[in-house]
């Protein structure tokens, strides 16, 4: 299931994550005719990620359990989407990864950075058209439109709901994706039997 998180970052941090990717690094053109039109630009920053993930989000998750895995951050490797009139992507379902610390994403989050025309509780608009639309079975399509600081939390790979998005028919499109990790659970330590336990109670 997919979960809709209002305003899980500011409008101001939205903006100052914008401008950090138009001035400080190229965006990378991803094109695949009839599959996906956009543009992205990866950054690395542990610090970021541990920041976002202790300012709300890993409270968030906290009861969250998956078997025996629980959500411990977020991969340190940051993209920023950016879909300019015409960028789309195509139906299709996101795929975990596995860290060789043992950590693996179970979840993807998206945040949108700005927001989208009819957006309920945005006023401004810096787009149309581009929502995001997760084909559940048997139902009608759940579609979000976007809204400056909301984020998506949906899961990964066989319980991954099909989704795209649609085009963008006018202005631009910022999204930040990034992958939930989970670890095992750690089991609590029993307490260590006294000396005194190992004693005969016979007198």
């Amino acid at each position: 299931d997919c979960m809709g998180i209002p305003s899980l970052l500011s409008p101001q941090e939205c903006k100052k994550i914008i401008d950090f990717a138009e001035s400080s690094m190229s965006f990378r053109d991803h094109f695949r005719s009839r599959v996906v039109d956009m543009s992205y630009v990866d950054f690395i920053d542990p610090c970021f990620a541990n920041a976002f993930w202790s300012a709300g989000l890993g409270c968030l998750l906290r009861t969250m359990k998956l078997e025996d895995l629980v959500p411990c951050g977020i991969k340190e490797v940051i993209r920023i989407q950016k879909f300019v009139q015409g960028g789309y992507v195509s139906l299709h379902s996101d795929r975990p990864i596995s860290l060789s610390d043992g950590r693996v994403s179970k979840y993807s989050l998206r945040i949108f950075l700005n927001s989208g025309s009819n957006s309920d509780i945005s006023d401004s608009t810096d787009f149309e058209g581009g929502v995001s639309i997760f084909h559940v079975p048997f139902k009608e399509p759940v579609i979000f439109t976007a809204s400056t600081g909301m984020a998506l939390f949906y899961p990964q790979g066989e319980l991954c709901t099909p989704q795209e998005e649609s085009e963008v028919t006018f202005g631009t499109k910022y999204v930040l994706r990034a992958d939930v990790l989970f670890r095992k659970a750690q089991r609590p330590e029993l307490p260590k039997a006294g000396h005194d336990d190992h004693q005969s109670r016979i007198p």
